[in-house]
């Protein structure tokens, strides 16, 4: 298994099992996330014709790439029972930047997912919060791009709504990096 994950091999592996999942599928990738993920164990009370599906498929906008990820981190998710470790690396890898300055719009950004959920754009949040730039939020968005996303309206939305809830859980509270402390 070693030699199927080394960096010389990893991409061929990975574009073969692209390539297999396309021909299988006959390059829809709609009609491969509808038998896909109703297949994942915390995900099989979604119908093919389900809402949320229909929206996931939406979402990828024709592009099989899109959806292959889109199940993985579905199934990846849902073998994770804590998404937690996630959220945790992700704010720690974010964390780890010298600027004082980004800090405190990771913590500003932090503070806005927390009580609002989010919702809000780039600009919006730099117009509520002093010394703030739209650029920079955008560029944190990016660096958690595992956890958050920039909708096409703009608006700045967790991929999954237990992001907000971790924010206010104490007990990762308690082992977020001191700089983030909100």
């Amino acid at each position: 298994m070693a030699a199927l994950t080394h960096p010389s091999v990893a991409e061929l592996v990975h574009h073969h099992q692209l390539e297999d999942d396309v021909g299988r599928w006959n390059g829809d990738p709609g009609l491969y996330l509808k038998y896909t993920v109703p297949t994942i164990p915390a995900y099989n009370y979604l119908q093919r014709s389900s809402g949320d599906l229909l929206r996931l498929v939406q979402l990828v906008g024709g592009n099989f790439v899109f959806a292959q990820l889109a199940a993985r981190y579905l199934d990846a998710a849902a073998a994770n029972e804590r998404p937690e470790a996630l959220y945790m690396q992700q704010l720690e890898s974010a964390a780890s930047v010298p600027s004082a300055d980004q800090h405190t719009c990771l913590r500003t950004l932090l503070r806005f997912i927390a009580q609002t959920g989010c919702g809000l754009t780039p600009d919006e949040i730099s117009t509520y919060a002093h010394g703030v730039s739209a650029d920079d939020v955008a560029i944190i968005v990016d660096d958690l791009r595992a956890v958050l996303t920039i909708k096409c309206d703009g608006e700045i939305v967790p991929h999954d709504a237990s992001f907000s809830q971790f924010l206010l859980d104490m007990r990762a509270v308690d082992r977020l990096p001191p700089c983030l402390l909100f």
